[in-house]
């Protein structure tokens, strides 16, 4: 069941912030600096179904420099005790270039996560978790719509407290596309 749970999370949470390879010439206007995106995510099995969204939008402050929002939402769907939940919240992140496709990465998170209880349903746990994670990330060296994959961990994960996540570890994979177009962008 707990390699089922990982699986979740890292299958349902490849819809998290997500970076790309951005950069603007001077004099861009805040349209150019911005990115959109997000990701998907989709589990199923005989037990459980997940659907995650996660949107996100960017500003590039500088051209290493850039923070945004995005709001995670989870559907999971447990057809043994026929429950469905939802789960859903906001993020703050930050991301820095170090060097061409490599980023840190940091985010604070607020869940607002259901606990499901299998032997009582009636009585399942709404309850709010903070999470705060850092880490590094690879962007694709490729211009308009950038892939990401990111390595973090979760600072505020505390092992036998109730949470979202099996482990401090997380691993994401992202998309994101330029709103601005890229007519202005130095990729």
């Amino acid at each position: 069941m707990k390699t089922k749970f990982i699986v979740v999370i890292l299958l349902g949470f490849l819809s998290f912030p997500s970076f790309s390879q951005v950069s603007f010439q001077e004099g861009a206007t805040p349209l150019e600096r911005m990115y959109s995106g997000g990701g998907f995510g989709l589990n199923f099995n005989r037990d459980v179904f997940s659907l995650s969204l996660s949107p996100i939008l960017g500003y590039m402050i500088t051209q290493r420099f850039s923070a945004g929002i995005g709001i995670p939402y989870q559907f999971n769907s447990y057809s043994q005790i026929d429950i469905q939940t939802n789960d859903f919240g906001a993020r703050l992140f930050g991301r820095f270039q170090v060097i061409d496709q490599l980023f840190a990465y940091t985010e604070f998170e607020y869940l607002n996560f259901e606990f499901v209880n299998i032997q009582d349903p009636d009585n399942n746990i709404r309850q709010g978790f903070d999470s705060y994670f850092f880490g590094l990330g690879y962007s694709s060296p490729r211009p308009g719509t950038q892939f990401n994959i990111m390595g973090m961990y979760n600072i505020l994960w505390q092992e036998n407290v109730a949470s979202p996540y099996n482990s401090p570890w997380s691993l994401r994979v992202q998309v994101t596309i330029p709103l601005g177009g890229i007519g202005r962008r130095r990729f």
